[in-house]
């Protein structure tokens, strides 16, 4: 067993993790990620899934940046090929970068001992990310940083027939037929939810915008009939004509008429109230 006895069960820190990376990595190490601690695993241009379930293979690289809507998934993978040497274990952290923007990442903690071993040249890991944020968010291969991780030491010796692998993994993802899809339908579906409210939010509004102009419509009409017969009345009689041509004008039948400017002025007061409600809801 490699190491010395005094450290199993603990934490290698950054000169530990140097001394053996030679050993730990088959490929893609980079001292810049290295951190006091852990190591930062940056995302690789190949073995991807993007939105729309395009696929970008070994053999097909993605260089180019490329963005999450809210709802989107997709998958990626390590620049890094591990070989995890039998004395450690892997412990995978989220960078809370991501958190910070809304981008949920989903893998698992642990990264068994003997994960990579079984071939030369490493495996890669896999993370599945999805965007739980209501803003777009671009995603760069081969300059971020998805995840960091530890390695801690053993103590006895573990089953060395489970070695676990991401062969089966990676082989029903890009080499199937049809190739395996990601079973993250819940995200798709809540962004086609929100994109649905926000039509009806938008249609709302379109219907307040129109009973604004209905009620300024009415008010401007009565407004308008109430100043052209108080004005045509003013301007052919003396005072006390002009008192007693609008008694006379008066219909009638003006109970009824009052009662009908009544419900009028209901009506509009009530179809303010209900835009008011309207936009602040919008």
């Amino acid at each position: 067993m490699t190491g010395d006895d005094r450290c199993h069960g603990s934490v290698l820190a950054a000169s530990e993790i140097r001394r053996r990376a030679a050993e730990i990595f088959a490929s893609g190490w980079d001292d810049a990620s290295l951190q006091a601690a852990s190591y930062d695993l940056r995302i690789a241009p190949v073995l991807l899934i993007l939105p729309g379930g395009i696929r970008h293979g070994e053999d097909r690289p993605h260089h180019n940046p490329f963005v999450l809507n809210s709802g989107d998934v997709a998958l990626v993978s390590t620049i890094e090929r591990v070989r995890v040497p039998w004395d450690l274990i892997g412990n995978i952290s989220i960078k809370f970068s991501y958190a910070r923007k809304g981008i949920l990442v989903l893998t698992g903690l642990i990264v068994d001992p003997g994960y990579g071993s079984a071939v030369d040249d490493g495996e890669r890991l896999h993370f599945v990310i999805a965007n739980t944020s209501t803003e777009r968010v671009v995603i760069s291969p081969e300059r971020d940083r998805i995840a960091s991780l530890q390695f801690i030491t053993l103590c006895g010796d573990p089953d060395r027939s489970k070695a676990v692998s991401s062969a089966d993994l990676e082989r029903e993802l890009f080499e199937g037929e049809p190739p395996r899809k990601l079973a993250l339908g819940f995200f798709e579906e809540l962004a086609r939810v929100r994109d649905k409210v926000d039509n009806f939010e938008a249609s709302i509004r379109g219907t307040r915008d129109v009973v604004f102009f209905g009620v300024f419509l009415i008010a401007a009409t009565l407004l308008a009939g109430l100043a052209t017969t108080i004005i045509l009345l003013a301007s052919q009689q003396t005072l006390s004509a002009r008192v007693r041509s609008i008694t006379h004008a008066l219909p009638s039948t003006w109970p009824q008429a009052i009662v009908a400017v009544s419900i009028v002025a209901a009506v509009t007061a009530l179809l303010i109230a209900l835009s008011k409600r309207v936009a602040r809801r919008s």
